[in-house]
């Protein structure tokens, strides 16, 4: 559809963006502190794609939701978490549709995150591989529960050792 029919597909963004930014609203007016836009499939787009034909679409959520949160709680606002899933090819696209924190997920090092994302954004994410700990280090039994925290450990050190710049926001699911 984006390549086939380019105006169906900008209608088609254009609808889910105006249903998300009025989910984000309304969960800023229920007294959330942070939201999140959660992108689980822009890393299947290529990045000239994603500039051409979702970037502005994502952009206008961000804005429009980042305004509301700043009319809502003039004292700071709501912080906006942008994840684009996958995108460790294009995270210089991804700071242009804007937010309070990148999100960026295991398969980029958050050494080389912290380097190729502006220091005006925050960065979330990139410590939850306890999937792949869990098989390395065992079950969920009383050991493997002592495997896991240490690789638990092993992979926090680790992340800790590659930031070279301030506080970050963790992120870890277990599987």
């Amino acid at each position: 559809l984006m390549w086939s029919d380019p105006e169906a597909w900008d209608l088609l963004l254009t609808k889910f963006s105006d249903t998300t930014i009025n989910y984000l609203k309304a969960q800023i007016d229920a007294g959330v502190q942070a939201v999140q836009l959660f992108d689980s499939w822009v890393g299947y787009v290529a990045p000239r794609d994603y500039e051409r034909s979702v970037l502005k679409h994502t952009k206008r959520v961000i804005d429009e939701v980042k305004a509301h949160g700043d009319k809502v709680v003039p004292d700071g606002g709501v912080p906006v978490i942008h994840f684009p899933n996958g995108a460790t090819s294009m995270l210089d696209l991804a700071q242009k549709a804007g937010g309070d924190v990148i999100g960026v997920d295991w398969r980029l090092d958050i050494g080389k995150a912290c380097e190729q994302i502006d220091p005006k954004f925050g960065i979330q994410g990139n410590i939850g591989q306890l999937g792949p700990v869990q098989g390395i280090f065992g079950s969920r039994n009383v050991f493997g529960l002592v495997s896991l925290i240490a690789g638990v450990t092993f992979i926090v050190e680790a992340s800790v050792k590659s930031v070279r710049r301030g506080v970050g926001i963790g992120s870890i699911a277990l599987a």
